[in-house]
């Protein structure tokens, strides 16, 4: 699974894959948040020796899907399942990538393992992914690309509304659906994870900080405190890319990267277990 650390598409599926399990069977590897000057539509390893990924060899992510399409001109996305066998792109679908994990992947799924996407509750999952999709994961990039200053309000009042409505619901109880981590949880999380840092400052999605939310804020870092959560989580890389004009070269364009917030909060201790087991 070929990924990028600041992407929060992506990191849904970082994530999935090590809650399952899964990621004693699917390697991954990690392409540069930032591009070479005046690349808009690759990504590249340049983060490996020899800027070439060790089990692909391949210095771009590119070359992986035009193997599996030689006419392909696109975009090149990430996530991206890749067949080490042929070298091929074989699937880039991050909105349903967890599920077909937590469904067909079964016989590599250890017992230990949460279950991801409960059969008892695959209708309410469904729906408020799409919730969260659409509220929460678009709204934020929509109001920060706002094509006027009333669609910027749209989104923005979208967002913060759906905010609103779910810190009433992590009032009572510890995760989305109760007591057990499901797909959507992650959904939400990586956006979480950005949001003060990334959402708040340059988005203009500023009517609250992440850490103003008691619930949705205590909610967040107890996520974060599980290892799939917070070891692929990387506030470095997200300022890099967000902060960095990625087409340029570094001396021709001078960057201000910010400082803040103070990422080592999420290390500070939340009240979840305390108040649900």
């Amino acid at each position: 699974m070929i990924w990028s650390r600041h992407c929060p598409w992506a990191n849904r599926i970082a994530i999935g894959i090590d809650l399952l399990g899964l990621d004693q069977v699917i390697s991954n590897g990690i392409v540069d948040p930032l591009r070479p000057a005046g690349v808009v539509g690759d990504w590249f390893f340049t983060l490996d020796d020899g800027d070439v990924d060790p089990v692909l060899g391949i210095h771009s992510l590119g070359e992986a899907y035009r193997l599996a399409d030689p006419s392909y001109d696109k975009r090149t996305t990430v996530p991206a399942l890749v067949d080490t066998q042929t070298g091929k792109v074989v699937n880039n679908d991050y909105n349903n990538l967890i599920k077909e994990f937590a469904l067909a992947w079964q016989e590599y799924v250890p017992e230990t393992a949460p279950d991801l996407y409960p059969k008892n509750l695959r209708s309410d999952i469904d729906a408020l992914s799409d919730i969260i999709l659409m509220d929460i994961n678009y709204a934020v990039n929509e109001a920060g690309h706002g094509r006027s200053q009333a669609d910027y309000k749209k989104w923005y009042d979208k967002v913060f509304n759906r905010l609103d409505w779910l810190e009433e619901r992590l009032a009572n109880q510890r995760y989305l659906f109760g007591d057990q981590i499901t797909l959507v949880d992650i959904n939400l999380y990586v956006t979480l994870s950005r949001f003060d840092l990334v959402f708040y400052q340059k988005y203009f999605v500023n009517k609250k900080r992440l850490v103003d939310y008691p619930n949705l804020w205590n909610y967040a870092k107890d996520l974060y405190a599980i290892p799939a959560f917070g070891d692929n989580t990387n506030f470095e890389s997200m300022r890099q890319r967000f902060y960095e004009v990625d087409h340029t070269p570094q001396e021709d364009l001078p960057r201000i990267i910010p400082l803040g917030p103070d990422d080592s909060i999420w290390e500070e201790a939340n009240d979840r277990a305390e108040k649900f087991g």
